[in-house]
């Protein structure tokens, strides 16, 4: 079972797969339970234990974006921690920008106002009654 790669199961013909259990690979070992969210290989004869080197390669640009994805959340939170609570947006809200909740006040007003115009000043609340 060692002519297969045991993240993607393709077939490997080459000699550059790398076997997931041997001492010298136990980082990438270490980083495809990190990524797999502790899938916890086992090393088992009736399965394959290398990984192809695409795999190896996309194994190891996922540890570097999850490095970089973590670090900056952590410098958010930092610069957030540093701003006062009123200053702070909320999740809905992005700073300088029109919340969600106000584009549909305005939308709703625009619609109002547009309607009233439509039927020659007699408003939208009249009619419904």
């Amino acid at each position: 079972m060692n002519n297969q790669c045991r993240a993607c199961g393709s077939a490997m013909y080459n000699t550059k797969g790398r076997n997931l259990f041997q001492k010298k690979n136990a980082k990438l070992l270490l980083n495809f339970n990190l990524v797999t969210n502790n899938l916890a290989l086992k090393k088992d004869p009736r399965v394959p234990s290398c990984i192809c080197a695409s795999c190896a390669e996309s194994l190891n640009r996922a540890v570097i974006f999850r490095a970089r994805a973590l670090e900056t959340q952590e410098n958010f939170l930092q610069q957030r921690a540093g701003l006062p609570e009123n200053d702070l947006p909320t999740d809905d809200e992005t700073p300088g920008e029109t919340s969600n909740s106000e584009v549909k006040a305005q939308d709703a007003d625009s619609l109002i106002s547009s309607l009233e115009n439509e039927l020659g000043g007699k408003t939208v609340q009249k009619i419904h009654k």
